[in-house]
């Protein structure tokens, strides 16, 4: 984790488009939007950045925390505002204090998530957020012989070619974005 993933106090924001009234992002201000958070990755204004999916607000900001080993404490919003969809929003950690967009809160140097008086550590949640499919895919695998891998190799005796033999192309298609493939 580089150095300015660490530092707290940054503070984190959340930027959206203007919505018709199917709920939807206008196009033109979407394509402003995008420019926007664009111009501040490149330019280092905005250290992490992540689109909300499903789970919201609350569950960026939970992701960024465990990519980023670092703490968060929310400012008091409403729950709607935490776990409600985002289309096409864009929560971002930034290096120096904005008025740009929602103010959701800063990250802290406690690997926790914070919101007034409760508190959940990023280990717990981590924890929970993995063990759920552990049993089918696992990720948490015990490294054992003091992190040192057993060798393997093979060598095949013989070298078996393929019953059904493939025929080599005689005409090229080539299908690209744009050409109505």
């Amino acid at each position: 984790v580089s150095p300015e993933f660490k530092a707290a106090g940054h503070q984190v924001v959340l930027l959206t488009p203007e919505y018709d009234e199917n709920n939807l992002p206008k196009a033109e201000n979407l394509i402003h939007l995008m420019d926007t958070v664009t111009e501040l990755m490149r330019s280092g204004k905005a250290v992490a950045c992540y689109t909300p999916g499903m789970g919201g607000v609350a569950e960026a900001v939970m992701k960024m925390s465990f990519g980023n080993s670092i703490g968060f404490k929310f400012n008091k919003l409403p729950v709607e505002k935490l776990f409600s969809y985002c289309y096409a929003g864009f929560v971002l950690e930034m290096a120096e204090k904005t008025d740009m967009g929602l103010e959701l809160g800063y990250t802290v140097a406690e690997q926790s998530i914070s919101m007034g008086d409760e508190v959940l550590a990023l280990s717990k949640l981590l924890n929970a957020y993995e063990d759920k499919l552990e049993s089918v895919y696992s990720c948490n695998i015990s490294q054992g012989n003091n992190g040192k891998l057993e060798n393997f190799s093979y060598e095949a005796a013989e070298r078996v070619a393929p019953a059904i033999k493939v025929a080599k192309p005689r005409v090229l298609i080539p299908a690209f974005p744009g050409t109505n493939c």
